[in-house]
């Protein structure tokens, strides 16, 4: 059993308080948990960019696979702005699927070779609760990174649209500064008479 490490804490989405993952993080590494609904990941880590982890059982992810649906899914992943990991909980290679093997092992290296979104295999739940708390030791301990970030409270309709329109206005002011700055001063035109 691995030792626990106190001060870690990963956020679980709500769904995912069933699958006995969130107890295993609790009773064998000593992990504080927050329940919350998660807008990307199944667990969310720490770290900066925000590291998920999405759970993936090994007959679901040939399934994904299969109906075409796991790239979008991984595509909302990343247009979240967050950094995601794949956990594959089973050996894929067990799965009865009318799929060649050579379109799951495509798919698996489009990820981690193109997409740059890691695969982590997994042997069990154990293993399964075993990797998000490394990569967690990892991010908030051996890094220093911030473990999960507060729930921010929702801004109201008027406050989203004042922080875009201020955010524009700094971005236009920028690119303004740094236009003057570029364009120098024409050394005939401004030597004195």
């Amino acid at each position: 059993m691995p030792k626990s490490t106190p001060g870690i804490t990963i956020r679980v989405d709500a769904r995912e308080v069933r699958s006995g993952i969130p107890d295993l993080l609790i009773n064998t590494f000593g992990v504080s948990i927050e329940v919350a609904p998660l807008r990307a990941g199944d667990y969310e880590l720490g770290g900066r960019p925000i590291r998920v982890a999405e759970l993936k059982a090994a007959p679901d992810l040939v399934a994904l696979i299969a109906d075409q649906r796991l790239f979008a899914q991984v595509d909302a992943l990343l247009t979240s702005g967050v950094a995601p990991v794949v956990v594959l909980e089973g050996d894929w290679r067990r799965v009865q699927s009318r799929m060649h093997p050579n379109a799951i092992r495509g798919a698996l290296t489009y990820l981690a070779g193109v997409l740059q979104v890691p695969v982590l295999p997994s042997a069990g739940v154990a293993d399964t609760a075993a990797l998000p708390y490394s990569l967690a030791k990892q991010l908030q301990v051996v890094c220093h990174q911030p473990g999960a970030a507060p729930a921010k409270k929702a801004k109201t309709l008027t406050d989203q649209q004042i922080s875009v329109l201020a955010a524009l206005l700094v971005s236009i002011l920028q690119v303004s500064a740094a236009s003057w700055a570029l364009v120098e001063p024409d050394a005939d035109a401004t030597a004195a008479p």
